[in-house]
């Protein structure tokens, strides 16, 4: 299974220093989802996925101008190019009418549809732990929201393998045991194969190796975080500030790099990629060197960075 995310845009506020704003490209599979779309994320795309037509959803995380104004631009040149496969758009409630307000002069000219799912984070849900809100399943992927910290309602995403997805069977096996189709759909489904004695399916098929990543902007460290990432394998995780800044950083509701450390030493977290840096730093030395102090095992992005998934 190819899972990967492409850092498109990882700068703060606004374009500095060669970083464009937020924008992330997912790929789950076959399927290809954009998280955020700052200023310059399609020329992004341009340049690191020439296929973007086959994008399928698009999770804002809040309605800040820095996560949301390559949207309207994007969806524009989808339309000049005669998109035709719709696109659903999930984010904080008011996503819908402000980018139909942006598109009021191109709508009549759209030729595909566009779906919203507006949502508020943090909903009691009865598919997830407490502040888990369950969003959909795509193709074998689960998508839960979880509340960020921030001057306005902020959306986290939390990606994740779904566990009652199908098994893939080895292929030997197919031939060895003459499967037919209805054999091969049980097996996939996690049943044993009946012949003259029960064969394990674990003999049949490859492990299913689970997958999880997590896409929290913008937010301050609050308690409660580190518990809904719990069990998350990746997570991005906003650093604007250095540890010098922490007031400021509570004060404007962002993170500093102890805040990076304390959520990833609680959560248990394999991996954290940093962004969102402010554009007071036209070098990153000074937050590399606190995370290098952290023990942290930590990336800092940078646009067009291809992140593995595991």
């Amino acid at each position: 299974m190819n899972i990967q995310v492409r850092i498109l845009g990882c700068s703060g506020g606004l374009p500095a220093h060669g970083r464009w704003c937020t924008s992330q490209l997912l790929h789950w599979d076959n399927h290809h989802i954009l998280i955020d779309a700052g200023e310059g994320c399609q020329m992004r795309l341009q340049e690191y996925f020439s296929k973007s037509q086959r994008i399928s959803h698009v999770f804002i995380s809040h309605l800040h101008g820095d996560h949301i104004f390559g949207l309207p631009g994007l969806i524009s040149s989808y339309t000049l190019n005669r998109r035709q496969s719709p696109l659903t758009i999930i984010g904080p409630r008011g996503i819908e009418a402000w980018l139909r307000g942006a598109l009021s002069f191109d709508l009549s000219l759209m030729s595909f549809e566009l779906h919203f799912v507006e949502l508020t984070a943090g909903e009691e849900d009865d598919h997830g732990p407490v502040g888990q809100k369950h969003i959909m399943d795509i193709g074998q992927m689960q998508v839960y929201a979880i509340p960020m910290e921030h001057r306005i309602n902020c959306n986290g995403y939390i990606f994740k393998s779904n566990p009652e997805r199908d098994k893939k069977i080895r292929s030997e096996k197919i031939q060895e045991y003459g499967m037919s189709h209805e054999d091969i759909r049980a097996v996939k489904s996690g049943q044993d194969l009946q012949r003259d004695q029960s064969i394990p399916n674990d003999d049949l098929t490859y492990p299913l190796i689970e997958h999880s990543y997590a896409f929290c902007t913008d937010t301050r460290y609050y308690e409660g975080l580190s518990e809904l990432l719990q069990g998350i394998q990746t997570v991005y995780l906003e650093c604007t500030y250095d540890v010098s800044l922490q007031e400021l950083a509570l004060k404007n509701y962002h993170c500093t790099t102890a805040d990076v450390a304390k959520v990833s030493k609680e959560a248990g977290i394999k991996k954290m990629i940093l962004g969102h840096f402010s554009g007071r730093y036209a070098d990153l030395g000074k937050i590399k060197a606190e995370m290098d102090a952290s023990g942290v095992d930590y990336v800092l992005a940078e646009d067009g960075m291809l992140v593995g998934l595991s």
